[in-house]
């Protein structure tokens, strides 16, 4: 019973075949992440190409056309970047950028300069890092993991991921989970959206009747609405110039959105403002809100300055009735905000590097999979060949048959080579180092 119990337990350890190993192994090469973004983009171009919840399917199916069997569309403010397989990266970047661009009758002439990509293990690697919240504008932003995930789950609902890209996402997700619990990677965005609901509650108390617009999608601002909410905020709207992306933050924070062009409208009803579009030039000046100011007879306003550059003209400083905080003030209130921010982003690096290198690790060591599903089918074999010609052995018997059985074939050609003067030292230190022959280990045993 006890030898049939060790065979069944080797011979379930292999489910997957060799050629299908093989074929997975191969398909690395073939990993790609193409795309573009806030490095190498400008946010004018980036936000016009962002791809909504809604666009995705139709992204995919274009992606389908070109011969992409597999993809999955990341979008957020940050990147619109798409991990797939194709044996040709580079021809995949003009028809991304094509597909990109043709619903907003660019050519894609114009995307292109902006378009990057990653292949193979650095593919990997920068998925790692992407999920983990490393590659983001603000480093060990909560929300990006979730966005990835959702950018992988409408891929599997259009049958767009499997195998070897599949993998890639999982572990992405479970290295990513594992960042965020042992490092304090998130305690800084944390620590600065509680300081500023502090300055919020100190200027307006009880924040279940105020109002609240946030401008601009960037991840920071988004967090800190959210955080707002949790503490009772009870309306927020959100504005950017992209109506699509502002669609989309406003279904996540469930709350309403506005177009650009309602700014003034829609900053009557603001008493907390989080600024964090980033344009290049102000939104906001003296007059615009001293005009609001008007309209709300003087009711105080607190201004969350988080774009850089700023949103704002210096000369709204001057307003008696505005009260800005800039993120260096939210940073430096939260006292160490930086250098743990630092520390922790540091520490993450290193732990996505060695799971990177640990996941690449265990892919590469399939390829022996095919010869280690050959050993058991043929371990297995002469078990049951012993159990079918001994079956009334017991223990001992039977284990000693199955030893004598296993080594016959092996010391034979062990044999043979050593006759032919065919046993040389690199053959030796195989089968050492193959069945664990160590000298030392012999003598203390």
């Amino acid at each position: 019973m006890r030898l049939r119990l060790i065979a069944w337990r080797m011979s379930s350890l292999s489910c997957v075949s060799g050629p299908v190993i093989m074929a997975e192994l191969a398909a690395i090469q073939n990993l790609a992440i193409v795309g573009l973004d806030f490095r190498h983009c400008p946010d004018s171009l980036r936000e016009r190409l962002f791809v909504d919840d809604a666009e995705v399917p139709a992204i995919l199916t274009a992606l389908r056309a070109a011969d992409i069997p597999e993809a999955v569309v990341v979008s957020t403010c940050d990147r619109i970047e798409i991990t797939l397989t194709t044996s040709n990266p580079a021809a995949a970047v003009a028809v991304i950028a094509g597909i990109l661009a043709a619903p907003l009758g660019l050519d894609h002439a114009l995307v292109t300069p902006y378009m990057r990509y990653v292949v193979g293990f650095e593919a990997i690697h920068h998925l790692f890092r992407v999920a983990a919240s490393l590659d983001s504008q603000v480093v060990g932003e909560s929300q990006v993991l979730g966005q990835v995930k959702a950018a992988h789950a409408r891929s599997r609902h259009h049958a767009m991921v499997s195998g070897l890209v599949d993998r890639c996402f999982q572990e992405a997700f479970r290295v990513a989970k594992t960042v965020r619990r042992e490092t304090e990677i998130g305690a800084s965005a944390v620590s600065i959206a509680a300081t500023a609901i502090d300055r919020c509650r100190a200027l307006h108390g009880d924040l279940a009747d105020r109002g609240g617009v946030l401008i601009g999608t960037a991840e920071l601002g988004a967090l800190l609405a959210e955080q707002l909410q949790r503490a009772g905020l009870s309306r927020l709207q959100v504005v950017d110039t992209h109506p699509s992306r502002a669609a989309a933050l406003a279904r996540r924070l469930s709350c309403h959105h506005a177009a650009i062009t309602d700014l003034g409208t829609a900053l009557q009803d603001a008493d907390i403002l989080l600024a964090a579009f980033g344009s290049g030039h102000y939104l906001l000046d003296h007059d615009m809100l001293a005009g609001i100011l008007r309209h709300r007879r003087q009711r105080p306003m607190l201004i969350l300055d988080l774009a850089i550059p700023s949103d704002l003209d210096p000369s709204v400083n001057r307003l008696g009735d505005v009260f800005v905080f800039t993120l260096d003030d939210l940073e430096d209130a939260a006292r160490d905000g930086r250098a743990n921010r630092a520390s922790a982003a540091m520490a993450a690096e290193g732990m996505v590097a060695a799971a990177a290198d640990d996941f690449i690790g265990t892919l590469e060591g399939r390829r022996a999979d095919p010869e280690i599903s050959a050993l058991q089918a043929r371990f297995q074999a002469i078990r049951d060949d012993i159990l079918r010609t001994e079956p009334a052995a017991d223990v001992d018997r039977a284990t000693q048959l199955l030893i004598n059985r296993l080594l016959h074939a092996p010391l034979a050609q062990l044999r043979d080579l050593a006759r032919d003067d065919a046993l040389g030292a690199e053959t030796r230190q195989l089968l050492r180092r193959l069945f664990d022959l160590d000298d030392d280990k012999e003598g203390r045993s």
